[in-house]
């Protein structure tokens, strides 16, 4: 499955995990303030020197801007010119850094490297302080995600992809409450380029409209940020997809293109051949995880529904027959199938636009498409509607 992030980078994560790896060489400084000073107090500092470390946003990457050797009290000071506000990170040893966001002439930061996560302090920032605030609040939603994250995927290496379910409505739970205060904090802090590290806590398909507000927001007030014209240029994509789709082939209320594919035991079938039902129409993989974590769902709907006018069609992006049927007879699909072990050189992928599976398409009796990807709860409700 494809996830979107608004620059193809997970900016709060990159920043909390700080900068292990980082290119020796002068990372580009656009002209904007004219200096600025970061200084402050190390105690119990054993390394040699500290690093601070510009983000090269378009590669993905933190490249060395300057180094200063702390004086045996810890206090050390840094002067950048020619910077503008943005995002940095300074290292302090090879397991201690530090994300930093320069907006202010000058910032001071402190703390006890022996204690760091205790006793580390912003002074003159009020971004940064807000940031670390922000990341403090969310850490018991963060720190169940990662444990709900770690024992999914260990199911999921043991084919128990049903046992997955489980924490899927906790996940969800969590993930929603980290989504809303990331919402409170972009209003409580614009204009700052600080609501730039939690932008990947959103996604084109789901907070188009929100987007689409902080986007217009961002043009007015910081028209001149980097991060502003990311993010503009990314929804304006977003949005001409969002258009094409509404008023192209795949729109609800069109009729979905027909094909044929063949059964795993290679009996040829087409989609027009399944008029006269409420059909899904699920594209899948044996290799996707998601796909393999959301089957069990679909099952439950399968068996809900299967005596009501309703059937499923599953079309595979496999190549591998084999794994292809096992996962078939060990998710307990037992739906019609369909592939030509293709992969993504499928003929159904330029036919239906697609980027990323699990993807599914509700038809009607007529093979016209009445709604796009409705998963879980949303699906059950839609069904209940047209299978009364």
């Amino acid at each position: 499955m494809k996830k979107i992030f608004l620059y193809g980078l997970p900016l709060l994560a990159l920043l909390n995990q700080g900068c292990k790896d980082i290119t020796e060489n002068n990372a580009p400084v656009p002209e904007g303030l004219k200096s600025f000073v970061l200084k402050g107090k190390l105690k119990n500092f054993k390394g040699t020197y500290i690093q601070l470390s510009g983000l090269n946003l378009e590669e993905q990457r933190w490249l060395a801007i300057d180094s200063v050797k702390p004086d045996t009290d810890g206090k050390y000071e840094l002067n950048i010119k020619n910077a503008i506000p943005d995002f940095y990170v300074l290292r302090i040893n090879d397991t201690t850094s530090q994300s930093v966001i320069v907006d202010n002439g000058e910032i001071e930061f402190s703390g006890d490297v022996s204690d760091f996560d205790k006793t580390k302090e912003f002074k003159y920032t009020r971004a940064n302080t807000a940031l670390a605030a922000f990341t403090k609040k969310i850490a018991p939603s963060t720190a169940i995600m990662k444990k709900i994250s770690m024992d999914a995927n260990k199911l999921m290496q043991q084919g128990k992809f049903d046992s997955v379910n489980v924490f899927q409505k906790t996940f969800e739970a969590e993930k929603l409450k980290v989504k809303n205060e990331a919402k409170i904090f972009i209003k409580e802090q614009m204009p700052s380029i600080a609501v730039f590290a939690l932008i990947d806590q959103f996604s084109f398909d789901q907070d188009f409209n929100f987007l689409d507000s902080l986007s217009q927001r961002m043009k007015k007030e910081m028209p001149a940020s980097k991060y502003t014209k990311m993010l503009t240029s990314q929804f304006d994509k977003a949005k001409s997809m969002k258009d094409a789709a509404a008023a192209g082939p795949m729109a609800v209320g069109k009729e979905a293109p027909d094909f044929e594919l063949g059964t795993p035991d290679g009996v040829k079938m087409k989609l027009s051949s399944f008029k006269g039902k409420i059909i899904l129409l699920d594209f899948w993989a044996s290799w996707c995880k998601p796909c393999r974590a959301e089957n069990p769902n679909v099952v439950k709907m399968y068996n809900k529904f299967k005596g009501k006018n309703f059937d499923i069609l599953s079309v595979s992006l496999d190549q591998d027959k084999t794994a292809w049927t096992n996962a078939i007879a060990a998710d307990g699909l037992t739906w019609t199938h369909l592939s030509d072990l293709a992969g993504w050189d499928s003929i159904v992928v330029p036919k239906y636009g697609l980027q990323a599976i699990p993807a599914t398409y509700l038809l009607d009796t007529e093979g016209k498409i009445l709604a796009v990807n409705l998963r879980g709860q949303e699906l059950e409700q839609k069904l209940d509607e047209l299978l009364k």
